[in-house]
């Protein structure tokens, strides 16, 4: 809820939490092995992008209601 009352909510339709663990694992290992990155730390959607998951089988787009 904001300052003004006002609610929101951010959906993604997903595989369930298993495989959805698995292909997003898969996925992220595949980029690091193609990437020529510099050491440092790194959280998943710096990395791959925040949009992973509305990629992955089983995945749908970001709906903000």
């Amino acid at each position: 809820m904001n300052a003004r009352g006002e609610k929101g909510a951010a959906r993604i339709r997903t595989a369930n939490g298993y495989s959805r663990t698995t292909t997003g694992s898969l996925a992220v290992v595949e980029y690091l092995m193609k990437a020529q990155l510099e050491g440092g730390a790194y959280t998943s959607a710096k990395l791959v992008g925040a949009d992973l998951v509305t990629q992955l089988s089983g995945s749908g787009p970001l709906r903000i209601d």
